[in-house]
């Protein structure tokens, strides 16, 4: 996407570019970006989650007696 971008806006800079080409591939740049950081905060959000519930587990384990 990035190397996209910079295609368009070279060509526009270049005078054989149309603006509004170079505005649509920098929007999909931002917008994969988006994307992306959206995938890693879920991400990260289950990873939170999971280690809350098993330290939930090994608290438990450890009240019993169990290892």
């Amino acid at each position: 996407m990035r190397e996209q971008s910079e295609a368009s806006l070279n060509a526009y800079t270049n005078d054989v570019g149309d603006f509004s080409e170079v505005m649509r591939s920098r929007i999909a740049e931002l917008n994969a970006r988006i994307d992306y950081l959206a995938i890693n905060v879920d991400k990260q959000e289950t990873i939170a989650q999971l280690a809350y519930f098993f330290a939930g587990n090994d608290k438990k384990l450890t009240e019993d007696g169990h290892e």
